[in-house]
Formats: structure tokens, sequence, C-alpha cells
């Protein structure tokens, strides 16, 4: 009977050791995916912020409109997505460059889009220039060492 219970015993303990590798590994790899979809969606999301910023900034100057903005921060986040291999649906891109946007417009950095005359003024500085006698007339160096 010893015998019978120490084989029962081995085969069991060989079975939950199985069962153990087989869990494990199920979780690993869904992890390992996870991950890695998490590295290219934080790639993705900055690849977006780079494109629209850009655009945004070229914008200013050439007078796109939205749509043509859109077009051009999509075609230019491709081609950076291309370079690292990162491959999107246009649904994807549209989401991550929408989403680009809105974190644009909530911290107030986006360019107004130029009217149909030509590019818009430069924005009025909120403190005119220093003239006269206490004006600097050239530009202001910190002393080197002590003195």
């Amino acid at each position: 009977m010893d015998g019978q219970a120490g084989s029962a015993f081995t085969a069991l303990l060989s079975d939950l050791v199985r069962l153990l590798v087989l869990v494990l590994g199920t979780y690993g790899a869904a992890f390992v995916r996870s991950h890695y979809a998490a590295s290219q969606i934080q790639r993705a999301e900055g690849i977006g912020r780079t494109a629209v910023w850009a655009v945004e900034q070229l914008a200013a100057s050439a007078g796109w409109d939205s749509k043509a903005k859109y077009g051009r921060a999509l075609g230019f986040a491709r081609r950076l997505a291309a370079r690292t291999g990162l491959r999107l649906t246009d649904e994807q891109w549209q989401a991550i460059l929408e989403a680009a946007v809105a974190s644009l417009r909530a911290v107030g950095a986006e360019l107004p889009t130029a009217p149909p005359g030509g590019p818009p003024a430069p924005p009025a500085s909120p403190r005119p220039p220093r003239t006269g006698a206490g004006a600097p007339t050239r530009p202001v160096r910190a002393a080197a060492g002590g003195g």
C-alpha cells in the first residue's frame, strides 16, 4: 500500500505542477500581450501629440482649416509610426489625433485657424517694450564668479 500511495501522491503532484505551469503560462502570456499593447498605445499617443503640435505650428502660418490640419496630422503620424513599425487603422489614428487635439485645447495651446484672407496677425505683446533711459541696449549677462 505504501508504494501505491507514493505513486498516487507523485501523480497528483505531477498533475498539480502541470496545472500550475498552464495557469502561469496563460496569465504570463496575457500579461506580455497587454504590456506590449500598452507600450504600442503609448508610442502611438506620443506620435499623435507630436503630429498635432507640429501641424498646429504650421497651420498658423499656412492658413489651413480643420480638415486640412487633420489630413496633415494623419499623414505625419503615419510616417512617424512607419519608422517604428507601428501600424494602426484609420479609426485608431482618428481617436488618437482627436485625443491629442483635445489635450491641446485643454492647455489652451491650439492656434487659431487663419482667415481666408491670409495668416492671422501675431498676438499683441502683453507689455510694451521698454524705451528711453531705462531700456537695455544689449543683453544683460549674469555676473560670473563671486565678488
